[in-house]
C-alpha cells in the first residue's frame, strides 16, 4: 500500500496503460460498483445414460465454445474443468446435476448477463438435459478499465478503491484518501 499514497502516479480517463502494480490510480467520477456473477443451473433430467455438451456465449451473444462430453452422472468437479477448459471461461460448481440437486454453475469469467447455455449433442437416456436461469450476471462499475490489483479514485471525494476481485467480477474495496 505504501507505493499508492507515496509517489504513485494518477492516470485521469480510461487509458489502457494502467498499472496494477506500480501505484498508478485511475480516477473517475463516482464510486465503482460491484460485479454480479452470472449464475446457471443444469441437470442431466435424472438420466441413467449418456451425455452431453454445453456450449457458452460471451454478454455480445457471441460463442466462446462447447465443452467435452459431459456424462449423465458427471461430478461438479468434473464439470469445473470441462468448462474451465474454454479459453475465457472460469467457473465454480457445485450440485450433482440431477433434477433435485441441480449443477450451479457459478461464472466468475466472462462477467456480465450472458445468454442461458445452449445443450447440444443431447444423447441422455431417461431425461433430456436442461438449462435454467439462477442469477442474471452484471458487469462491474470501471469493470472493462480497472484490472484486478488496480485503483480507482473518485475525483469528487478522493476516496481511492481496490478492485481486490476479478477483472470480470471486480469486488471494491476502499483503501484510502488521496
Amino acid at each position: 500500500m505504501p507505493p499508492i499514497l507515496a509517489g504513485g502516479n494518477v492516470i485521469s480517463g480510461g487509458e489502457a496503460v494502467l498499472d496494477t502494480g506500480d501505484g498508478h490510480i485511475l480516477t473517475l467520477d463516482g464510486v465503482p460498483g460491484d460485479g454480479v456473477s452470472e449464475i446457471q443451473d443444469a441437470t442431466d433430467g435424472d438420466a441413467t445414460a449418456g451425455d452431453f455438451k454445453l456450449r457458452v456465449s460471451d454478454p455480445g451473444g457471441a460463442v466462446m465454445g462447447t465443452t467435452g462430453p459431459i456424462v449423465f452422472n458427471e461430478t461438479a468437479a468434473n464439470l469445473k474443468i470441462l468448462l474451465d477448459a474454454i479459453p475465457g471461461i472460469t467457473v465454480t460448481v457445485t450440485g450433482v446435476g440431477s433434477v433435485a440437486s441441480p449443477y450451479i454453475i457459478t461464472f466468475l469469467a466472462p462477467g456480465g448477463n450472458i445468454p442461458l447455455m445452449a445443450i447440444v449433442d443431447d444423447t441422455l437416456t431417461g431425461g433430456p438435459a436442461t438449462i435454467a436461469a439462477n442469477t442474471a450476471g452484471v458487469a462491474g462499475a470501471y469493470a472493462d478499465l480497472v484490472s484486478a490489483g488496480g485503483l480507482v479514485k473518485n475525483n469528487a471525494t478522493g476516496f481511492v478503491y481496490e478492485n481486490d476481485g476479478t477483472r470480470a467480477v471486480p469486488t471494491y474495496t476502499r483503501i484510502d484518501t488521496v
